[in-house]
């Protein structure tokens, strides 16, 4: 059958709108469009009328924009703290107040703002609605400072304490803000985004505060944040709006949210009687403004347009003054939607699906014209006890009367339980022209493809760099310098200890895939899988959403998907099982399976901690001195040093993308400290070249390193004479850029290759390629 683009994905949001619950009400909250905005000192009047109401060549209409602003400051100048988590003090909190109220900016703008287009009718009746974050009340801290003038310092830690920090705050916005006429305060808002369960105490104290000061208390959580469920009737908030937290997850960002985190998060705050966060964050890569427009359309077609929503936009608002004709077109549709009108994307094409008898499935997906697509998203309804686990691969053409080219497979063996019902596929691709796409999907014994909500592909995403070291573990001296859970030994996993203490585990940060590629030394036959983890909700470690293995005859790492066409000689399999009596996510095979090395692979949103990685046959262990395994991702530093501050998720340098953005970049600074970066290759390969991408620019204190070599190993022991990398002079620009340097290896083989740099103030890679 055929199937238009846009109406089968219209479909795939309008089935989930089928469950129960209803979201906020614009009544309920008092508002209907809240912008965030942080603290900015180019919050002048002209920035704000264009916020306030929609511009039309370079002139206000009377079409509302927002009618509601939230202030706040996240991380705090004056001396570096972040007001969500941090402790914060007297000092920090007066800065903040000085901020909002103490210069011809923010509120004292956004009233002359008003008050000029109110007189010039273009502002309607009623005043803008204000609220004003409140920093959390951190009770680490004892010596916040006096507020009461008993000459007593105010201790956080006690309930005493917090009140009167959070009376003195209240009290000051309360009578600061009678001097603006064209402004009413609406409420106040609690800056922690995620509630432990020590922190729900101090939330229930913040709305008791804020009550009796005669407001509201606002929250805006993050993606399903723990606390999320009892928002309302046992912490007692006014009103919650949820977080996507899409931008901040997609691919262009190297983590792999997709269209549906949209959707889930729909679904999540209609049920839960809340709104949903707008970002404007625009991430690297031409297809940003598409990824924006996607979100307006989901607002449409699942709902969360109608409901109380907030805004997201950094620390500047620039659409409505840019010379460029599509970021006004996007400011036009912005404004649109904030006005209620339907949004609705035109389709880039249309697919067809055939199925076969045997379960598997075959969709042909016809673009309007030849574009590069990067990759391709196959949206599904599943279950938990019901999903596709097969795998899936990717032809090409650029006409009919061309053969099909192999682009790239992905082979799916779990269910991810953090996506609930709304799954995908994603398949990335080499990112060449093409015109039609065909997808096969073969499942796994047993299983069929089921219902199939979507297929949309990513146009013009930013191009891969693709190499020999392209999804390569590496490792970096940065990373290992202070790490908070580290694995010292390398047999962390393999030494028989199962719990105890946090020095027994590895710990892996939030909001990451893992991996673990284990070597048995020689080929084994086993039955059963067990993986030692931890389950600890109150300290953020949780289990993983899904957890899969691939095995083969084959060494070294073992990958769940590749380019060109899918290869043969491996199993995969994601149907573990958690038991909590022997705290192990485990599998079972019905038939003895033969390996030599073995992936395992963990999806998870918060902390994973593992103790303990074992391989039984008829029940009993087997034993474990010739496995040796590798780690995808390292444990996070955790100590605010500045392996914390350039976080390092363990792909970001042999991800294929290149961007002189410091989020994607490894950082360190100069000092005499040299930064290595060593790539396993898997296997011996013969190494034509070795280029690293530098950032070069002097902003920030980047700047090219003073010497850079490159040496090569077979074992990670015995290494070569360095191999000098030739480097331009360094050269101060508008802009950072990235620059590539490399290393003539002239074809030696090795399977370890360490890039060794000099900072000369902070040395900044953005990726490196092993050719």
């Amino acid at each position: 059958m055929k199937l238009n683009l846009r109406s089968c994905l219209l479909a795939f949001f309008l089935a989930a709108t089928v469950a129960q619950g209803e979201y906020l009400s614009v009544e309920e909250a008092g508002f209907r469009n809240c912008a965030l905005i942080y603290y900015n000192k180019r919050a002048d009047v002209d920035y704000f009328k264009p916020i306030l109401v929609k511009y039309q060549h370079d002139k206000p209409t009377a079409q509302r924009g927002y009618d509601s602003f939230l202030f706040l400051v996240f991380t705090l100048p004056n001396s570096g703290r972040r007001t969500e988590v941090d402790p914060t003090d007297k000092k920090d909190w007066t800065f903040i107040l000085d901020a909002y109220f103490g210069q011809d900016i923010n509120v004292p703008a956004l009233n002359t703002a008003a008050g000029q287009l109110r007189k010039d009718g273009f502002l309607p009746k009623g005043k803008t609605k204000l609220m004003f974050a409140i920093p959390w009340l951190n009770p680490g801290l004892r010596d916040f400072g006096d507020v009461d003038g008993d000459g007593k310092t105010e201790d956080l830690s006690t309930v005493e304490g917090r009140e009167k920090v959070l009376g003195w705050y209240m009290g000051s916005v309360i009578e600061q803000m009678k001097k603006y006429p064209e402004l009413e305060l609406w409420g106040f808002y609690m800056m922690r985004e995620g509630l432990g369960a020590k922190d729900t105490g101090i939330a229930k104290q913040y709305c008791q505060a804020i009550h009796r000061h005669g407001a509201k208390a606002f929250w805006i959580p993050y993606y399903m944040a723990s606390g999320c469920e009892h928002c309302y009737d046992e912490l007692g908030f006014d009103v919650v709006i949820m977080q996507s937290n899409w931008t901040f997850g997609i691919h262009p960002n190297g983590a792999g949210a997709r269209r549906n985190r949209l959707v889930n998060a729909a679904e999540y705050a209609r049920n839960n009687r809340m709104g949903i966060e707008l970002e404007i964050n625009p991430p690297p890569g031409a297809n940003w403004r598409r990824i924006f427009e996607q979100t307006l359309e989901t607002g449409t077609q699942t709902g969360f347009q109608k409901a109380p929503s907030a805004t997201y936009f950094g620390e500047d608002f620039y659409w409505a003054r840019s010379k460029d004709p599509a970021e006004q077109a996007l400011y036009a549709l912005w404004m649109d939607y904030l006005a209620g009108k339907p949004i609705r994307l035109p389709a880039l094409g249309k697919w067809t699906r055939k199925n076969s008898r045997d379960g598997s499935a075959e969709i042909t997906y016809t673009l309007n014209s030849p574009a590069p697509v990067q990759l391709v998203d196959i949206f599904l309804k599943e279950s938990a006890d019901n999903f596709f686990a097969g795998l899936v691969a990717v032809e090409s053409r650029l006409s009919k009367n061309d053969a099909w080219k192999p682009e790239a497979w992905a082979r799916r063996s779990a269910f991810d339980s953090s996506k609930r019902e709304n799954q995908n596929i994603t398949v990335e691709l080499p990112g060449g022209t093409v015109r039609e796409l065909r997808i096969k999907m073969t499942p796994a014994s047993g299983r069929r493809v089921g219902k199939i909500t979507g297929i949309e592909p990513d146009l013009c995403a930013p191009a891969k760099i693709l190499s020999k070291s392209y999804r390569k573990s590496y490792t970096t001296s940065k990373r290992s310098s202070a790490p908070k859970y580290p694995d010292e030994t390398g047999r962390k996993l393999l030494d028989g200890i199962t719990s105890g203490g946090w020095g027994k585990y590895v710990g892996f940060s939030h909001g990451a895939r893992t991996s673990v590629a284990l070597d048995f030394g020689e080929t084994i036959e086993f039955d059963e899988v067990r993986v030692h983890l931890l389950d600890q909700p109150g300290a953020a470690i949780h289990l993983p959403s899904a957890v899969s293995a691939i095995y083969s005859n084959g060494q070294g790492e073992q990958r769940d998907s590749g380019f060109g066409a899918p290869p043969e000689g491996y199993d995969a399999r994601g149907d573990f099982r958690y038991n909590p009596e022997t705290k192990t996510t485990g599998l079972r095979l019905n038939r003895p399976g033969h390996a030599r090395s073995m992936t395992l692979m963990f999806e998870h949103s918060a902390w994973l901690f593992l103790s303990e990685i074992q391989l039984l046959r008829n029940g009993q262990v087997l034993p474990n001195a010739e496995f040796t395994y590798s780690l995808s991702s390292q444990m996070d530093p955790g100590d605010g040093s500045e392996a914390q501050r350039y976080k390092d998720d363990g792909v970001m340098l042999t991800d294929g993308f290149v961007s002189p953005d410091n989020k994607h970049n490894v950082g360190m600074s100069g000092s005499g400290r040299k930064l290595r970066i060593v790539v396993d290759l898997s296997e011996p390969t013969q190494v034509r070249r070795a280029t690293c991408y530098v950032v070069d620019g002097g902003n920030g204190g980047i700047m090219m390193p003073k010497a850079a070599v490159v040496r090569l190993s077979a074992d990670k022991e015995n290494w070569s004479q360095p191999i000098p990398i030739q480097l331009p002079a360094p050269q101060k620009r508008d802009h950072n850029v990235c620059l590539p340097v490399t290393a003539d290896c002239h074809g030696a083989t090795a399977r370890f290759v360490e890039f060794d740099l000099t900072p000369a103030g902070w040395a900044f890679v953005s990726e490196v390629v092993v050719e």
